[in-house]
């Protein structure tokens, strides 16, 4: 688990995604409507994997959170 505030911290952006098969990117939008445009532009794709990357490395296990 990774907490807003170090992501925040980290710089990490505030958007959900899914990556598949690491040729896929399903961008989750919440405006009223929930979409799920999906892409498979090589920056858009790149850009995701750095972020689930850092969120990864800086993650905790859930139970360690303590508080």
């Amino acid at each position: 688990m990774l907490a807003r505030s170090k992501a925040d911290e980290l710089g990490l952006p505030c958007e959900d995604f899914w990556l598949f098969d690491a040729r896929v990117v399903a961008l989750l939008r919440f405006d009223g409507t929930t979409r799920c445009p999906a892409s498979t532009s090589s920056p858009t794709l790149w850009r995701c994997f750095g972020t689930r990357e850092a969120a990864w490395h800086h993650s905790v296990p859930y139970d360690e959170l303590g508080g």
